[in-house]
């Protein structure tokens, strides 16, 4: 899962008792990564869908 969380969501992710991961984006922090995340929830999509 690619994620950029505060807090709040950190702790939903915790509780979350699912398959889960945390990517960190070493390219930008906290500006932008759009078409780095887009192309991360395309590869977790076509595995998701076979």
């Amino acid at each position: 899962m690619f994620v950029d969380m505060a807090l709040p969501q950190l702790r939903g992710y915790n509780h979350y008792a699912g398959e889960k991961e945390i990517k960190v984006d070493p390219h930008n922090g906290h500006e932008g990564g759009e078409s780095v995340q887009t192309m991360e929830r395309i590869v977790r999509a076509r595995k998701a869908l076979g």
